[in-house]
């Protein structure tokens, strides 16, 4: 428990404060946060050293190594995207779709 709260704003701000001290991985906490900072997303020059998430194929959200091909599927919902060699161009192609809908995205628009 995080605390009581006078209203739901308050609360969702000590919820996102939460969720960046827990310090996990970055596509969690893309999903989790109500209010995102510039330094919640990736950083399209570092990514790479961002870890993936345990049991994941990618760090990124919407995105998963696709063995038989050996390239990297964009998903959005079930909306295939295609396949990508790059795990980070992927990432951009579910940016651009989920930024469509009002979904998440993984790099700073």
């Amino acid at each position: 428990l995080i605390g009581t709260f006078e209203n739901d704003l308050e609360a969702a701000k000590a919820l996102d404060k939460a969720v960046r001290e827990t310090r996990a991985e970055r596509a969690y906490q893309l999903q989790i946060l109500n209010f995102l900072e510039d330094d919640d997303y990736f950083d399209p020059e570092n990514w790479e050293m961002e870890p993936r998430p345990a049991g994941a194929s990618s760090r990124f959200l919407g995105v998963t190594f696709h063995s038989p091909s050996g390239r990297y599927l964009a998903r959005c919902g079930r909306r295939h995207l295609g396949l990508f060699k790059e795990e980070d161009e992927a990432a951009r192609a579910y940016d651009l779709a989920s930024e469509l809908t009002g979904g998440r995205r993984n790099f700073k628009a």
